[in-house]
């Protein structure tokens, strides 16, 4: 359906009057004018402020993903962010444009708990005064009514999850202080990446959390929302702006572009604008700055790329204007709000860097008909064979150069906006004439300049470097470019080396840079080998560049292959000085084209400085520990150490550091938005469990990387081990468009623990038989050692009713016998097929197997009707807690107090067990126990847990009677023991959440506890359960089932019923049994009517079937509530702050 917009009530129609108008603060001036003295760094609070560094971390109030928006009336530009581990400032700072100063407003409160679990909402004194800093993205608008800072949600400050919450806050400036909004109606979920603006024809704040188009008004005693349209989600990345005239919300970035139509009658209907005219940017860059200019009636959008673009709302198109001076680049997150026209001055305000001062635009009158001065004073150079670099005096317009055509031999080569032309097109020894003419926005271009004769210097590729004398097989090739097979002591001397690949001065290794290398003649390969000692309380063991210049080549496509080896006693983990283990991994030999500190181009592509695709991009290999959501990354390897993948600073990372793309099938911990053959950015392409390495035995390590066509996403990562295809992305972006001089620049030997801290203790790894190659996998060494065995398992079916056989599968190389053990026993060849089974009980069954290169295992679960397979965790040397006792008791509350466990015993947590059912698991020895039932007796007891998961024998049980003061004895109230929602979005347990969320991929669990009345005394006439909504996005039905499995609130999940002992749903995000007792049946034993009445009136639902069955043979595994149809509903959990709204059982006996 075509679009229906209103006509503009403002169209110029020519390029040259389009950006017309009249101005400023400076008369005389247009284009771009900084403001002096407003640079936000010189505004930041003191260091030694609550122990923390605010000097130096407060550019991330810009940096990180933060906005701001101005006041019309008053031209004041205010400035809030920060958040995650970025930045604990919560200060505000405002630039006023008309008067031309910075201030801080707001003094930073103390800073948030950066341990919290959730991470904080507010700060001291905890009475909505304080909020915690956060990444406010687009979520940041000035109400002009009542003149107010309206600022929702946004990525909390804080280390661990969930950073988020769904408030609102409200800045006064008149009173220069916060406080937080009762919010009534549709308040949206938490969100990052949320989009506003303030519509002055309505007085409302629109916004868009990334799922659904919502309005917000005002009011005194707390603002409405209301959700308008959830057809359809956003991305992160993005701005928007409101043209109240012609009734239109637009949103751009991140390659995205859509407008709603802000009027009842269209729906607020959601228009995807495709990409028309000088639309480009909106590909290039995150969250353009983007505002409406009231003076002329038009979008106007700055990406800091030398231009000015403005939106026809007619066509949907961009048209650009190149202005002098430009003050950019913008932010790399994004300009956020800090874009904004003033129409009392006529100007677009902007404030787009901390460490730059903020600047006035005005546009500049009448038709443009000056062309720009020609380019001159060329500089030619050569940086690899074949490429050719051509820089320029900028030339000078008198509005702004839009660009330069370059001509290669009298044909036009390139259209760009910078004053480099580079290229790797040519072939050494070849002539050129080289010629570059300037334009501007009007169309105007200036005379060609001089030609410029270059002929490219004559090289020849250098292949077969090194010692390439082990593997005879490689002279069959023409594609070798260099070996190392570690057999020379002076390696990195002989081989040139580098420690520092600054391009205008490499600089040579020297012996201090191999001082925890050696070589060793123990089990290698072939004859020597590289043993690299991991030394305790070191992180640096190794870093050596091999520069593919050393060949005279600079290739788009590279393999490199070398053997790789985990000592017997190599730790993954790293730790304090105290010993504390403090995180694992870090990074092993991988493909660079990488700037270090020292460059002219400053640090690219490692140490946090992401990569750019310009400057830089890098491939190590990682390594990281076995720990993911199911536990299941190494399960197949028992004797696993480590996972091992790429180590990615691409220019679509996520963050400052390196993206994981782990070699195996796990998708834990790595950046998975879409699917990884459509969506560049994902990088879970792992395949099998490949990946997975053990110590003591030699892998072959392969990788290939294929640069992409400069702005096109058709890069090439995969990744072998022992020619095992473990990693293939064939969609990679490494480089932008116009920068084909990246390119395969370093082989990088680094041998790195990650972080800051260092190794626990000293191990080593060592390397053998490293290759690098042009056109095709290098493939593995004809080998004087004996390889270790290889094997692969499986059995079918992997989850077997009691009277289903499974099918076991093996075949292993390099071995002479194999050992079964487990439900599997005895020995084996070293290939082949049986039938075992049926089994009654699920387990795991175990091949080992050993040759004359060492032994590998395997290994597989058999889960009987998909249960778990029973562990015993339990450790006799682990003390069992004492002293349990009550120290405060109620009807309706107790404290439990218990002896602190023994230092030496390494304890994190305990297990506090009810009636032998786990309660709760807490960090300290005490726990406040809410909820009681009036009358019963309860027994508890304790169990410590130490950092490995091994726990203690449960502590002397202690038995409480709870008192009953009750008048009416026949009525009582439950709350839960345990409730959740398990939602398809993610893998994470939601037990700690203060709302239950209830939708077409959510479900709510809740269970009473019930058995604790006692079925000898009491007979049920009535239980009603009681839900308090939080919010309602329209009318809907649920079901009401029982749940199929045992789960607590802290271990349920989307995949799981109990993740510690990887017990899966069968379906994802529960199961159910409906009231026939069928699983997964669509005969619920109840239908629930959930009204949209905009109001927190409780929803009761008659349980009272379902309880008797409880209280009689039917086991309290609790129930389930799923949505038949409708919309979202949001209800309070036993975690809300206030406990009337928690979920109850009111049961009359």
């Amino acid at each position: 359906m075509e679009p229906i917009l209103r006509p503009l009530l403002i169209g110029l129609s020519s390029l040259s009057l389009m950006f017309s108008g009249t101005l400023s603060a400076q008369e005389d001036e247009f284009g771009w004018q900084p403001i002096a003295n407003t640079k936000l760094e010189d505004y930041c609070p003191p260091n030694g402020l609550y122990d923390y560094s605010f000097s130096y971390y407060c550019k991330n109030v810009i940096y990180a993903w933060s906005g701001g928006d101005l006041d019309p009336a008053t031209g004041k530009m205010y400035i809030w962010g920060g958040g995650h581990v970025d930045y604990y400032g919560n200060e505000l700072y405002v630039l006023d444009s008309i008067n031309q100063t910075m201030q801080r407003l707001t003094e930073p409160g103390l800073k948030a708990d950066p341990d919290s679990k959730p991470a904080q909402s507010e700060l001291e004194p905890f009475n909505g005064t304080q909020p915690n800093s956060r990444h406010t993205y687009d979520g940041v608008s000035f109400i002009q009514e009542p003149g107010l800072l309206w600022a929702f949600s946004g990525g909390l400050a804080g280390r661990f999850s969930p950073l988020l919450d769904n408030l609102t806050w409200l800045f006064n400036p008149s009173t220069n202080t916060w406080s937080l909004d009762n919010s009534q109606g549709d308040v949206p979920p938490p969100s990052n990446g949320v989009v506003s603006a303030y519509d002055s024809q309505t007085g409302k704040v629109f916004l868009h959390n990334r799922q659904a188009l919502y309005s917000y008004e005002y009011h005194p005693d707390g603002g409405t929302y209301k959700q308008l349209n959830n057809s359809g989600s956003l991305g992160l990345g993005l701005n928007g702006a409101i043209d109240p005239v012609n009734r239109l919300f637009l949103i751009i970035g991140d390659g995205q572009q859509y407008i709603y139509e802000l009027t009842e009658e269209s729906g607020y209907r959601r228009i995807a604008a495709p990409l028309k005219g000088d639309a480009d940017f909106i590909k290039k860059h995150d969250a353009p700055g983007l505002t409406y200019n009231s003076k002329d009636g038009h979008f106007y959008a700055w990406p800091g790329n030398g231009k000015l673009y403005r939106f026809n709302s007619e066509d949907m198109s961009w048209q650009s204007l190149a202005l002098s001076n430009d003050p950019g680049p913008q932010a790399s997150k994004g300009t956020f709000g800090r874009f904004a026209h003033l129409e009392s001055i006529d100007s677009f305000v902007l404030v787009h860097s901390p460490v730059q001062n903020a600047y006035l635009l005005k546009l500049p009158e009448g038709e443009d008909t000056e062309a720009p001065t020609t380019p001159a004073n060329f500089s030619i150079e050569h940086p690899y064979p074949g490429a050719v670099s051509v820089t320029w005096q900028p030339s000078e317009d008198n509005f702004g150069v839009a660009g330069y055509k370059v001509m290669v031999n009298d044909k036009q080569v390139a259209e760009q906006l910078g004053t480099e032309y580079k290229s790797m097109a040519y072939e050494p020894g070849e002539t050129l004439k080289v010629q570059v003419q300037a334009f501007d926005s009007a169309g105007n271009l200036s005379p060609l300049s001089a030609p410029r004769n270059i002929t490219l210097p004559a090289s020849q590729a250098k292949m077969r470097l090194g010692d390439c004398s082990k593997e005879p097989r490689l002279s069959e090739r023409g594609d070798i470019v260099f070996c190392e097979p570690w057999e020379d002591e002076n390696w990195w001397q002989t081989g040139k080396y580098l420690r520092d690949p600054v391009v205008d001065d490499p600089r040579p290794m020297r012996e201090s840079s191999v001082a925890y290398a050696e070589l060793t003649d123990e089990n290698c390969i072939d004859g020597k080998c590289l043993k690299v000692k991991m030394e305790k309380d070191k992180n640096w063991s190794l870093s050596a560049f091999w520069p593919l210049k050393n060949a005279n080549l600079a290739p788009d496509n590279l393999y490199m292959r070398y053997y790789l080896k985990l000592s017997d006693d190599w730790d993954i983990n790293m730790c304090k000085a105290n010993g504390d283990i403090s995180g694992a991994g870090g990074k092993f030999p991988g493909l660079a084209d990488v700037r270090t500190w020292a460059d002219p181009v400053g640090q690219c592509g490692n140490g946090g400085a992401s990569g750019d695709g310009i400057n830089c991009w890098s491939m190590r290999l990682n390594y990281r520990n076995c720990e993911s959501n199911d536990g299941e990354a190494c399960a197949t390897k028992p004797e696993a150490a480590m996972r091992l993948g790429s180590y990615l600073y691409h220019p679509l990372q996520p963050g400052s550091t390196g993206s994981a793309a782990h070699w195996d099938g796990d998708d834990w911990s790595q950046a998975k938005a879409g699917e990884c053959d459509s969506k560049p950015g994902n990088l879970f392409c792992g395949k099998g469990d490949g990946g997975v390495l053990e110590r003591g035995i030699w892998y072959q390590i392969e990788m290939q990387v294929g640069m992409n066509t400069p702005g096109q996403a058709d890069g090439v990562i995969r990744g072998w081990v022992n020619g095992q295809l473990s990693y293939e992305k064939t969609n990679m972006i490494f480089r932008n468009e116009g920068h084909d001089f990246l390119h395969n620049r370093l082989a990088w030997f680094n041998i790195f623990k990650g972080g800051l801290d260092g190794n626990c203790s000293t191990s080593h790894v060592y390397l053998d038989q490293m290759v690098i190659a042009l056109d095709q996998p290098i493939g593995g060494v004809d080998s004087s050692t004996e390889l270790p065995p290889t094997m692969t398992l499986t059995v079918t079916p992997e989850q077997p009713t009691e009277n289903e056989p499974v099918t076991v599968a093996w075949s292993s190389e390099n071995a002479q016998s194999c050992q079964a053990s487990g439900i599997w026993e005895g020995h084996k060849n070293t290939q082949g097929e049986e039938v075992i089974g049926p089994f009654t009980e699920s387990g795991t069954l175990r091949l080992d197997c050993e040759g004359n290169g060492g032994k590998v295992a395997r290994q597989a679960t058999v889960l009987v009707n998909g249960n778990p397979i029973e562990e015993d965790r339990t450790d006799s040397n682990i003390t069992r807690p004492s002293g349990l006792q009550v120290t405060e008791l109620t009807d309706t509350f107790l404290k439990l107090e218990w002896d602190e466990a023994p230092e030496q015993e390494d304890i994190e947590t305990y297990r506090v067990l009810l009636n032998n059912v786990l309660l709760d698991e807490v960090t300290e020895p005490y726990l406040t126990v809410q909820n009681l039932v009036p009358g019963v007796t309860l027994e508890y007891r304790v169990q410590a847990v130490n950092s490995k998961g091994f726990m203690s024998a449960p502590s002397e049980p202690l038995s409480v009677d709870v008192p009953d003061i009750r008048e009416d004895k026949s009525k009582i109230t439950l709350y839960p023991s345990s409730d959740t929602y398990l939602a398809s979005s993610t893998f994470k347990s939601l037990g700690q959440s203060s709302q239950l969320s209830l939708s077409g991929g959510r479900n709510i669990l809740l269970k009473f506890p019930v058995e604790l009345l006692g079925t000898d005394r009491v007979r049920v006439q009535k239980a009603t359960l009681t839900l308090t909504p939080k919010a309602q996005y329209g009318s809907s039905q649920a079901e009401l089932h029982l749940v199929a499995k045992d789960w607590h609130e802290d271990q349920a999940s989307r995949d799981y019923a109990d993740r510690s002992a990887k017990r899966k749903w069968v379906r994802e995000i529960g199961d159910w049994l409906d009231k026939n007792g069928d699983l997964h049946g669509d005969e619920p034993r109840a239908l629930i009517d959930l009204p949209d009445t905009n109001s927190t009136e409780p929803v009761k639902i008659d349980i009272t079937w379902t309880v008797r069955g409880w209280l009689d043979d039917v086991e309290n595994l609790g129930i389930l509530l799923k949505m038949r149809d409708g919309r979202t509903h949001n209800f309070h959990s036993k975690e809300s702050a206030d406990p009337d709204t928690w979920p109850r059982l009111d049961i009359e006996l």
